[in-house]
């Protein structure tokens, strides 16, 4: 695969090499160093000499300076965080499961009346009125749209950029 010298712009998230998007936070009065932050861990450097490859991800030569920065609600969302999965077409959480070898959920271990079929026993399951699947579903939806949010890139930020780097290239010229 090709790489290419590459200018990051300031605003605009990139996916690295080896995994990961980092989000360019700044240009430095270095022509070929960036600050930059990895988006999920918060670790901020320099990386010297960036370079972009032919699938458009990137990586660079070198980063110093590096140093954790508190990621906007990172700590909390960390604590508040329940890692679901798809059993019986229901999101569930991944705790309250056996995972089978696949890496999906193989028994849901929940209220006592979920998925354990509690109808052939002759008891009545409606988990529509649940309150824990009620909490469950919501809680996968509010995760499913939070992580669709911070795969865009606001507008706002990409024409900041543009402007940021329209105004350093005229600048020099």
């Amino acid at each position: 695969m090709n790489r290419k010298p590459f200018t990051p712009q300031p605003g605009t998230g990139y996916r690295n090499q080896g995994g990961g998007i980092f989000d360019c936070i700044a240009a430095t009065d270095e022509s070929d160093v960036f600050i930059m932050r990895n988006r999920a861990s918060g670790w901020t450097f320099n990386a010297h000499g960036v370079g972009i490859y032919d699938d458009d991800s990137i990586d660079w030569n070198y980063s110093t300076d590096g140093h954790f920065e508190s990621v906007s609600g990172q700590q909390d969302k960390e604590k508040l965080s329940v890692k679901m999965i798809e059993f019986l077409q229901e999101q569930v959480p991944a705790a309250l499961c056996t995972i089978d070898r696949f890496g999906g959920a193989d028994d849901f271990i929940g209220c006592g009346h979920c998925f354990d079929g509690a109808e052939a026993n002759g008891e009545e399951m409606n988990c529509d009125d649940c309150v824990v699947n009620k909490i469950f579903q919501e809680y996968a939806r509010v995760q499913k749209e939070q992580e669709e949010r911070e795969q865009q890139t606001p507008e706002s930020e990409i024409f900041k950029s543009a402007v940021h780097w329209w105004a350093r290239k005229h600048k020099r010229t």
